[in-house]
């Protein structure tokens, strides 16, 4: 019970998120499974919201088609990361964070090319920030099997970095 109230202190103190409030912060790079877990899931649920929005409000069919994608593929990551804190006995409210919702309100507002473009870039920003901390991760102390998934989970988050990329370098040369 100790160590549970231990990590809910730890968390609350530590949890302003993977993101930084802007791109030029650096990312704060946890030290443990216990500070990690809190802060992942918070930014898996992010980008979930993010890519639900960009379903509904994205003008470009391929930006809809890979938000979908993302979606799917957060939803999972989420499930499987509440499952680590579970297993380490960590109480985690599945949210997000002031930022997240901010980003998100601003996302709303937004429509057609000129969400397509907001989009994209916030899902840039956010995995290659979500690279490198998993990256830290995987070479810091921690759960074995919580690694193994981290090191898929790069695997992935590259190739949503590599797709989105690709996705906004062609919207943004389209018309506007």
């Amino acid at each position: 019970m100790k160590k549970v109230l231990l990590s809910l202190a730890l968390t609350a103190l530590l949890v302003p998120g993977v993101r930084a409030a802007e791109d030029k912060d650096p990312v704060k790079l946890p030290k443990s499974d216990l500070e990690f877990l809190p802060r992942a899931i918070s930014c898996s649920v992010a980008e979930t919201k993010y890519a639900e929005l960009a379903e509904k409000r994205a003008e470009d069919k391929e930006v809809k088609e890979f938000a979908r994608k993302l979606a799917a593929d957060h939803q999972k990551c989420t499930q499987k990361l509440l499952d680590f804190a579970k297993d380490l006995k960590l109480a985690v409210v599945a949210g997000t964070e002031s930022d997240q919702r901010a980003t998100e309100k601003q996302l709303a507002k937004l429509s057609g090319r000129d969400f397509d473009v907001a989009y994209l870039r916030e899902v840039i920003s956010d995995h290659e920030k979500g690279i490198k901390v998993a990256q830290s991760r995987i070479k810091g102390e921690g759960k074995e099997e919580l690694k193994g998934y981290l090191k898929k989970s790069v695997e992935e988050m590259e190739g949503h970095l590599k797709e989105a990329r690709g996705l906004l370098a062609r919207v943004e040369k389209s018309e506007k």
